[in-house]
């Protein structure tokens, strides 16, 4: 704390410097969650309600963090605008700050992503909770096929992984909906997906569904192979929209794709609303 003190006495430190985002020094040392330092700096006259570039101040930080000491000790200091933001963002940082905590799952859904069968295969034996969350909302199942590791998903899924069980962070997708979203996943873990029972006509928090994703990632044969096992057609998301709309939409982005896939979805019987 010294060489710090000494180090702002001097010319060459400036405490209200800001980076290319506007963060400042405080914001980061909150992030480091140094609470003796985020004290020094406040006595020392920082302006702990500056907001950078992506909307993110001290308070907040700590807050997502789940930082509690330091929040409570910036919380009567900010103003209560701020403070009213910050406040119903902890209970979420406060589950972030466990589950980070847990070092057990944080390796396994590692592990996961990896595709590290050996590893995987040892943490299953132990008697990890296969299905537990990571600070990031994603369970092991997620990692995996969001990294392309087959083996891994096969592995998970015969230990007994749920293929309904949704991600607890952005738009709450089923594994099968982490699947479709991206073109670069193996179609085989798709496959075993579906073989294993998940949830055709799942949506995500915005009302996506799995068909309505194979439509926007122009996945031809999901969206066939979709349309043979029979979802609905007709489902619409938050906005109203079905997947006949999203495919029309699509159509600068490749359109001989597009239009067979446009021609699927009404020999099912979609409408465009």
């Amino acid at each position: 704390m010294e060489v710090f003190s000494n180090l702002i006495e001097t010319d060459f430190f400036d405490v209200y410097e800001t980076d290319e985002e506007a963060d400042t020094i405080l914001m980061d040392i909150v992030w480091a969650r140094n609470l003796d330092y985020v004290k020094f700096l406040v006595k020392s006259g920082l302006d702990i309600n500056t907001i950078d570039s992506g909307y993110d101040f001290a308070l907040w930080l700590a807050a997502r963090q789940g930082w509690t000491e330091i929040f409570d000790y910036l919380s009567p200091l900010t103003l209560p605008e701020l403070r009213e933001i910050a406040e119903k963002a902890l209970p979420q940082g406060i589950i972030y700050r466990q589950r980070k905590n847990n070092h057990a799952v944080e390796l396994f859904v590692d592990d996961a992503f990896d595709g590290n069968i050996a590893a995987l295969n040892h943490v299953l034996s132990q008697g990890i909770e296969i299905d537990a969350i990571s600070s990031n909302g994603e369970a092991a199942l997620h990692k995996a096929i969001r990294n392309n590791q087959l083996s891994a998903v096969k592995l998970l899924i015969k230990a007994g992984a749920n293929p309904n069980l949704k991600v607890e962070e952005g738009w709450e997708y089923t594994p099968l909906m982490v699947a479709i979203n991206s073109a670069s996943i193996d179609y085989a873990i798709f496959q075993v997906l579906i073989e294993v029972g998940a949830n055709l006509n799942s949506s995500s928090s915005r009302g996506e569904t799995v068909l309505m994703l194979a439509v926007l990632t122009l996945n031809i044969d999901a969206v066939r192979r979709l349309l043979e096992l029979g979802v609905d057609v007709n489902a619409k998301d938050i906005y109203g929209h079905t997947a006949l709309y999203y495919a029309i939409a699509c159509r600068h982005r490749d359109e001989i794709v597009v239009e067979e896939i446009i021609s699927l979805l009404k020999a099912a019987g979609a409408k465009e609303a």
